[in-house]
């Protein structure tokens, strides 16, 4: 099992009442940057937002967070959240879905918020 902080998720979220969206093998994480920087305005890649339809399948607030079996490809991910502006909506964790996910989602407050 991958280590985590004692207070995760309190310590990646803002608000860990929200709905989490999940994306396992995310990779560098540019998916998930560039859905979170599109929704949180301000903070945004250089995209066409008129083909940005997240509003019509995703709640307005959320918390994001992608899973990579790599650890050092998830810690480059979690270094451009921080440079992003986008710390407490979206973090990265390095680990084994098929070994962590039901660990990682029992300690988000259970799956019942869950969008994978």
């Amino acid at each position: 099992p991958t280590d985590l902080p004692e207070d995760w998720p309190h310590c990646d979220f803002d608000d860990i009442n929200l709905p989490l969206y999940l994306d396992i093998g995310c990779g560098k994480g540019g998916f998930l940057l560039d859905l979170v920087g599109r929704r949180h305005r301000g903070n945004t890649f250089e995209t066409d937002d008129s083909e940005d339809t997240s509003s019509q399948w995703l709640p307005s607030q959320m918390n994001y967070l992608g899973l990579e079996i790599r650890p050092g490809v998830s810690q480059y991910a979690q270094a451009r959240v921080e440079k992003k502006g986008l710390s407490g909506k979206l973090s990265f964790v390095g680990c084994n879905a098929n070994v962590d996910l039901e660990r990682l989602l029992n300690l988000y407050q259970g799956t019942d918020k869950v969008n994978i």
